[in-house]
């Protein structure tokens, strides 16, 4: 009976292990509190200029930010020259090596610089003025957007001509355009282009990456000063006649007179 009763006490606790571990398994199993369970990563929304300005009743195309960022060039100007133009009130600053070029009398509306074989051509005007200042023609090459550059507080658009991947001219505010100013209230119109010399082997212009930002930093530069166009001396005109006496100083010798 002793043995009996020793067995049937170890059947008894068996049997209460297997209920623990049952229910354990049972209790693992139940769904979790809404609260207690990890909840997939939610995906950020991505915001982009088409999203803010698009509306049904027009098609915005995605605006690139890095297009239309106009920074500041870093650069020392301190050996830089100063070109400034008193009657059209503006000035700007250039680098020592580039050779600023004689002012054609045929040409007077246009300033000049000359480097590494190639040519700076800025041309000016008042916007009355009947004038044309961006050349003509056109260069080989296939058109190519650069983004744009802070020319008098306005961003301007700058245009490469390439062949290849040879840059060859550089135009602002497009193919021999004008850059009407903004902030002038004379209505000062501007054109710049770079392009090789006349009598350069074309083919073999390459425009370098040190010239591109050189070029644009003197862009940066350009500064606006009184507009106002002088008043030039009114000379008065005497009608003289073989009886008219001359206006001669009182401090002037009369030769024959006194002799």
């Amino acid at each position: 009976m002793k043995g009996l009763h020793s067995i049937m006490k170890t059947n008894r606790l068996s049997w209460l292990i297997i209920i623990i571990i049952t229910a354990g398994m049972i209790s693992a199993c139940q769904p979790q509190p809404a609260a207690l369970q990890q909840q997939p990563p939610q995906a950020i929304p991505t915001v982009t200029l088409h999203s803010i300005f698009a509306t049904p009743q027009m098609t915005v195309t995605p605006l690139v930010v890095s297009e239309f960022s106009t920074p500041m060039l870093v650069m020392d100007h301190s050996a830089w020259l100063t070109y400034t133009n008193i009657h059209y009130g503006f000035s700007f600053q250039y680098p020592p090596q580039w050779k600023l070029l004689e002012q054609d009398k045929k040409e007077p509306h246009y300033i000049k610089f000359s480097t590494n074989s190639l040519i700076l051509i800025i041309g000016y005007k008042w916007s009355s003025e009947a004038k044309t200042i961006t050349g003509g023609g056109t260069l080989p090459g296939t058109l190519q957007t650069a983004g744009f550059v802070n020319f008098l507080g306005q961003p301007t658009p700058k245009i490469f001509i390439t062949e290849g991947s040879k840059v060859k001219s550089i135009f602002y505010n497009g193919i021999n355009a004008e850059i009407p100013v903004q902030a002038s209230h004379q209505g000062l119109v501007f054109s710049i282009r770079l392009i090789p010399e006349p009598g350069s082997d074309y083919h073999t212009i390459d425009i370098p990456e040190s010239t591109q930002k050189e070029l644009d930093a003197v862009l940066q530069t350009f500064m606006l000063h009184d507009q106002s166009q002088p008043t030039l001396p009114v000379y008065t005109e005497i009608p003289l006649t073989a009886s008219t006496p001359l206006p001669i100083p009182p401090d002037w010798r009369q030769w024959g007179k006194d002799s």
